[in-house]
Parts: structure tokens; sequence; C-alpha cells
């Protein structure tokens, strides 16, 4: 299985900066993988700003298995500004 020994490759981007996410480790077994992993992305203070003023953010999946992007709902990134706030 691809996903298996797959650590979660995921980052955020604001006007092209990047902020790359650091999966939490323990969540797979060699033969499957977790349903859901848990990301933490450190953000550098004007990263941080940015989502707090309400700057538009892309979610990204970089993985070789499971490429996507998404765009982050004005509602989504209000809720995430208020937790950095």
């Amino acid at each position: 299985m691809a996903w298996a020994n797959a650590r979660p490759s995921a980052s955020a981007t604001r006007d092209q900066a990047a902020a790359h996410g650091l999966g939490e480790e323990g969540r797979s077994k060699e033969e499957v993988t977790s349903t859901v992993h848990y990301v933490r992305f450190n953000l550098d203070p004007t990263q941080r700003d940015a989502i707090i003023a309400g700057a538009s953010c892309r979610l990204i999946s970089a993985h070789p298995e499971y490429k996507a992007e998404a765009v982050l709902s004005p509602e989504l990134v209000g809720e995430l500004g208020e937790d950095l706030s």
C-alpha cells in the first residue's frame, strides 16, 4: 500500500509564501494508514498576521499518490485567525 509508510505532506500558502506542514508521528502502521492525519504548520510572524487579517489561503497536498489543492473559505480563515489571536 503506497500510503502505509507515507508521512503527511501538506503546505499552506498565502500569496506564494508557503508554510510546510509537519505530520504527527505514530498514527500509521506499516500495513495501514490512519484515517485522520494531524498536521501542524509553523508560521512566521508575517504569515500569522496575514491569516489573522483574513488573507486568502490554500491547502496543498503534494503526496506522490494524492495531489490536491483547496482554497480555504473566508469563514475557515476567520476561525483560524481567531485561533491564532
